[in-house]
């Protein structure tokens, strides 16, 4: 009996034990399941603008990897996702990203420049990110499309719609993502321009409509691709590895590559050819070059020791190629690489790391040198009346050379030439003398100029159009029949803005509609009525739509024709610039170093300035004034020939 009681125990004892395994078996696995990885939250794609300008797509893997690129074919980065000090950040080497997940579908991102800007939180730069949903990869809006605005079908730029939900602009900044919302309806977001579009593809598929929240038309025109050809020729092979000579210029780079298929922008684009081209110049990876270059727009800042430049034109084949050349520089060179911009020369030599072929408004070589050596100097000018002669080396074995094509300087880098024309400014004698007060108003104004002009007293006449067919020095009343104005004009009004011709300019403002929403029309002219400069005012803006690529600053002037500057410090002025691309016939918005490129062919700059109030709570920014300034060239040299006179 007793031994039967204590199997009986025993017995008990065991299902106890088995009892208590199991339940620690169950919970284990509860926790398990409930030990996600602390990035779950953020796995996906998301298309990210930043404050200063520049976009980028991150990739983020369940495995806790993430990469990115940012439209320029040689930028991809990738690292490991960690938590430190309970963030979620990555080690990109040169610089750590934070992630900070603010809904489903939104998230923060913050770059910091070191270690202890992380530990102190104290980004350089932040962005927004929004989640992109992948698609079916047979949804037929995926592809390239020409991209059109407005009922006159202005040409926007070629955009490509992915599987992973995103699409890009191709050749600038602009990205944002897209969803199929059934019977071939669609929605794209571009967070960087602020803007969403309603569209419906056509039925045969090639063909999109609608507009955006606006009430602007948007139109989409699929472009056709060239299928891959399977007798593609080989790449060269005949340059040999070692002991070659040092390339001299980007015609010769180019001479090497197979450039004779047609490369035709935004018409049919053969993926092919440009696959070609790029396999091509894959044998001149590790070869040493040394240029000699103008650059097209002022120095681009990529990073501590990379900066990148945009050269002149060259042809190559059958094919106007814009070479974009990003250096990867010693620290050392750095100083003298950000000297280097519009009208500063210079020479590189170094080693070609890679190439990349895309589109643009036209093909874009983008090539990287690591760089060995660096001089910039100041161009001597050359006689106006002689060609210039490039004298090369003589080329490898085997490469015959383009003739090279001699690009027009930059407006920046022209030699001055005397003012022949018979067209003159009128201004009073004493016209550019001592300025008393306003030096705020010099510094905003000199800003805005930075790049477009340069200083000078007696600027070369320009026959450019300011507005709407309005040129430079037009009678008044030739311009008020342009700008079809009925009726008597208002009386005029001195211009006594600090860095304006003094007591030589009057304006008229004229009441109506303008561009939209403009309520007045400011027309600037000299002595003898002629019209300089002409700007738009909305005094009662209703807009609340995103501004991109605002230049935010501790600016004072929103209405540089009035001179009316923000009186308290509540308020805040925002600018943003325009050019105009004859290529593509259009306005750019861009951040000024992208914009410079534009600014020897754009018959006039184009000056926004908000003036906001960004201290409601729990409201969005107020606009509470707007104007466009319209300024030619010219005009704009004289404006900072009187900056430089008050500024002594």
């Amino acid at each position: 009996m007793k031994m039967k009681h204590l199997k009986t125990i025993s017995s008990g004892i065991q299902s106890v034990a088995k009892l208590t395994l199991l339940l620690l078996f169950l919970a284990c696995t509860a926790g398990a399941a409930d030990m996600t990885s602390p990035f779950a939250s953020i796995v996906g794609v998301w298309p990210t603008h930043f404050a200063n300008g520049i976009s980028r797509v991150y990739r983020i893997r369940e495995d806790g990897t993430v990469s990115y690129d940012q439209g320029e074919p040689l930028e991809s980065k990738s690292s490991k996702l960690t938590v430190i000090n309970g963030e979620i950040v990555a080690d990109f080497g040169d610089r750590f990203m934070g992630f900070y997940k603010t809904s489903d579908d939104q998230m923060n991102v913050a770059i910091f420049s070191s270690k202890a800007t992380l530990k102190e939180h104290n980004p350089s730069v932040t962005g927004k990110g929004y989640r992109a949903v992948a698609s079916n990869s047979n949804d037929p809006i995926i592809g390239m499309w020409k991209w059109f605005t407005d009922p006159q079908r202005n040409f926007g730029g070629v955009a490509e719609v992915k599987t992973d939900g995103t699409f890009t602009m191709v050749g600038t900044s602009r990205i944002g993502t897209w969803k199929s919302t059934g019977d071939r309806n669609y929605v794209l977001n571009w967070f960087t321009l602020g803007s969403e579009d309603t569209l419906k593809l056509s039925t045969e598929g090639n063909g999109l409509e609608g507009k955006n929240q606006h009430g602007t038309p948007i139109f989409g025109e699929r472009m056709q691709t060239v299928a891959a050809k399977t007798n593609t020729p080989a790449p060269p092979s005949s340059v040999p590895s070692v002991a070659m000579p040092v390339l001299h210029s980007i015609e010769e780079v180019l001479a090497v590559a197979d450039t004779s298929k047609p490369l035709k922008p935004f018409d049919v684009v053969d993926f092919t050819a440009v696959q070609q081209v790029e396999k091509s110049l894959a044998v001149l990876k590790g070869r040493e070059i040394e240029i000699e270059f103008l650059p097209q727009e002022p120095t681009v800042r990529v990073s501590e020791t990379k900066l990148r430049w945009q050269l002149a034109t060259v042809k190559a084949g059958g094919n106007m190629f814009t070479p974009v050349m990003t250096v990867y520089l010693p620290a050392e060179l750095v100083p003298t690489a950000l000297e280097i911009g519009p009208g500063k020369a210079a020479t590189v030599r170094g080693t070609l790391r890679g190439f990349s072929v895309t589109y643009g408004s036209g093909p874009m070589l983008y090539f990287a040198l690591d760089v060995t050596s660096l001089t910039g100097k100041s161009p001597a000018p050359a006689p106006l009346a002689s060609p210039v002669n490039v004298q090369h080396t003589p080329p490898p074995a085997g490469v015959t050379l383009l003739t090279p094509v001699q690009a027009k300087p930059t407006a920046s880098a022209s030699p001055a030439v005397p003012n022949q024309s018979t067209k003159t400014i009128s201004l009073k004698t004493g016209w550019d003398g001592p300025i008393q007060g306003g030096s705020k108003s010099l510094e905003d104004l000199a800003f805005v100029l930075n790049g477009f002009a340069k200083a000078d007293a007696n600027p070369p006449f320009e026959d450019v159009e300011i507005y709407n067919g309005v040129k430079y020095l037009m009678p008044l009343n030739e311009a008020v029949a342009a700008l079809g104005i009925k009726g008597r004009l208002p009386a005029m009004k001195k211009v006594v803005a600090p860095g304006f011709p003094r007591e030589s300019l009057n304006y008229t403002s004229v009441d109506g509609l303008f561009e939209g929403h403009y309520n007045r029309m400011d027309i600037v002219t000299d002595l003898a009525n002629q019209v300089v400069t002409i700007q738009f005012v909305d005094e009662h803006p209703k807009d609340t739509s995103y501004i991109s690529y605002l230049l935010k600053g501790n600016w004072l002037t929103y209405n540089f024709v009035g001179y009316r500057v923000k009186a308290l410090t509540t308020l805040s002025v925002d600018y943003s610039l325009e050019a105009y691309d004859s290529r593509q016939s259009r306005w750019w918005r861009e951040k000024p170093e992208y914009l410079a490129k534009y600014y020897p062919t754009t018959p006039a700059l184009r000056i926004f300035t908000y003036l906001m109030d960004r201290h409601q709570i729990g409201k969005p920014d107020k606009r509470l004034e707007e104007t466009m300034w319209c300024v030619p060239r010219p005009f704009a040299s004289l404006l900072l020939h009187c900056v430089s006179k008050g500024s002594r």
